[in-house]
């Protein structure tokens, strides 16, 4: 459920933009009620149309996988490395990575024990 803060920036103009129901607080964190929109057949739509776009095949390939999951902390590192090395071929001129690079990028950071001596500015142990 969405939560949203009442101040005088908040009109109610506001609130009549969302297609769920949402809490409303005023200013010191105290509840001050529910606002359910007129327009939840809206949210019911957009349901059915993202409902329709999931690969309900890609999951169930997916499921029987014997890759070993990674904390959260550790995707968004390797995802950072990966935006530095997009970012650091752009200052360079070198061409954009292709979809194949950024997996092999990914792919050999998850293969790598030690993140950090992906990046450069690292002091990696094992050197």
């Amino acid at each position: 459920m969405v939560a949203l803060t009442a101040d005088d920036t908040r009109l109610l103009k506001d609130v009549g933009l969302f297609i769920e129901p949402v809490e409303v607080y005023d200013a010191r964190g105290k509840l001050l009620g529910l606002f359910v929109p007129a327009n939840l057949e809206r949210l019911k739509e957009i349901d059915a149309q993202l409902v329709k776009q999931i690969d309900w095949d890609e999951i169930e390939n997916r499921r029987p996988s014997n890759e070993e999951g990674a904390a959260f902390e550790t995707v968004q590192e390797r995802l950072k490395l990966l935006q530095e090395e997009v970012e650091r071929r752009e200052t360079a001129g070198e061409g954009e990575l292709t979809a194949d690079e950024a997996v092999e990028f990914i792919d050999r950071l998850r293969n790598r024990t030690v993140f950090q001596c992906w990046n450069p500015d690292a002091t990696c142990p094992d050197q």
